[in-house]
């Protein structure tokens, strides 16, 4: 489930590394794209297709007339926080926004998801389970590596990240920002164990065959607060980190490279106006 919504916003805030054009493909291909998500985690039948589709295209509209004001604010108001020196306090405040934009998404899904939850066959749960098998082996590698080539591997993504934010990266800026935020392999581990009992703990629900009310009460729960599927809720700490990772690119960033910030978000907000007009 948390691919799929994942899936949603990533295709409102467009916030990947992809080129200009191959934004507006996505933007323009929205539905599609969430669509696949489904087929590609849960082997839909064509049942499932037939109502599936228009509650996305539904959910899109949602957005748009109801939502997309306030996403633009949030990406305006995070503008202005970066601006004025992106303050702990301030980050921690516009991450509460976003994760209360996600809750009410997830609870206005909730009908729809509890009902398609409801109808899985006990093949398809097999399948989603594989999926996320698949989808968690990268990870699973990366965990029992020396912790010499796990830096590396991770710093490797860290530098495509501040490249795509600060348009241009020093060295030694760059490991500056590691002093601020290091490369904590015992960190990713936990999150990694708490990611992946929250898949257990979600496919075990699925299992248990719940009525669709019932499932439908508890997605809207997950949606409020995705920790508790978790065996020990403490392992997530990824709005934490993010706010220090920003934090940190704030402090190592030239007057250029804080511009360039500024600009990135403006072409998102261009591209967030495709979608949601």
């Amino acid at each position: 489930m948390k691919r799929i919504l994942k899936s949603f916003l990533i295709t409102l805030l467009i916030l990947g590394h992809t080129s200009c054009s191959f934004r507006k493909l996505l933007i323009s291909n929205a539905d599609f794209i969430i669509m696949y998500e489904f087929d590609k985690y849960f082997d839909l039948n064509s049942e499932q297709k037939k109502y599936l589709k228009p509650f996305v295209l539904t959910m899109l509209d949602w957005i748009r007339v109801e939502k997309g004001q306030e996403i633009h604010q949030v990406l305006d108001d995070f503008t202005l926080v970066w601006k004025a020196g992106a303050s702990k306090d301030q980050l921690e405040l516009l991450v509460k926004r976003v994760e209360g934009l996600r809750a009410e998404l997830v609870t206005e899904m909730a009908p729809t998801l509890g009902k398609f939850f409801a109808s899985l066959s006990d093949e398809q749960i097999d399948y989603f389970e594989k999926k996320l098998i698949d989808f968690n082996e990268e990870n699973e590698d990366a965990a029992v590596l020396p912790i010499e080539k796990f830096s590396k591997k991770q710093k490797e993504k860290v530098h495509k990240n501040l490249k795509y934010w600060l348009g241009s990266l020093k060295d030694e800026q760059e490991q500056e920002f590691y002093t601020k935020v290091p490369i904590d392999q015992v960190g990713f581990l936990r999150n990694f164990e708490g990611r992946k009992s929250a898949q257990r703990n979600f496919v075990k629900f699925l299992r248990s065959r719940k009525p669709q009310a019932e499932i439908e009460k508890n997605l809207i729960l997950w949606g409020s607060n995705p920790s508790l599927l978790r065996n020990d809720p403490a392992t997530n700490e990824q709005s934490k980190r993010l706010v220090s990772s920003i934090q940190a690119a704030e402090a190592v960033a030239t007057a250029a490279q804080k511009a360039h910030v500024v600009e990135v978000i403006k072409n998102l907000k261009q591209d967030l106006n495709a979608l949601l007009n």
